[in-house]
């Protein structure tokens, strides 16, 4: 795959066109390559949490994408999610999401939840392990 062409996939990955990534993955698009600040198509699909699409993190979650890989931040997915979309939380989780995962400020996706006052999030963090 050409520099042009992952530019492409991240791109359609960041426009949540699911149709396009899953063609491109069918056409050996790595579910798993790194960008320069090692964020992962998964944590593009996550990081604008407001505009997130379920199906697209589906989709990638469905052909490979690894669930707990951390950025240079030492963010995960589920960091990403945790202060703000219940839906995506409970589908990383599902996917095996660790949820005592920590970044490099030490702060664990528990501890976003609970800074956004996300009492449900945080409930279901701790039903799944998350420690205070």
């Amino acid at each position: 795959m050409t520099q042009r062409q992952r530019g492409k996939f991240f791109n359609a990955v960041g426009a949540n066109d699911v149709r396009t990534v899953d063609q491109m993955l069918s056409g050996g698009a790595d579910v798993n390559r790194r960008t320069v600040m090692g964020l992962t198509p998964l944590h593009f699909a996550t990081m604008d949490v407001r505009h997130a699409d379920k199906d697209m993190v589906k989709l990638l979650i469905s052909r490979g994408a690894e669930v707990n890989a951390k950025n240079e931040a030492g963010t995960t997915p589920l960091h990403y999610v945790a202060g703000w979309r219940m839906d995506l939380v409970e589908l990383l989780v599902a996917s095996g999401a660790d949820v005592n995962a920590r970044d490099k400020d030490g702060r664990t996706p528990l501890n976003i939840a609970l800074l956004y006052r996300q009492r449900d999030i945080a409930e279901l963090l701790r039903r799944h392990g998350a420690a205070e």
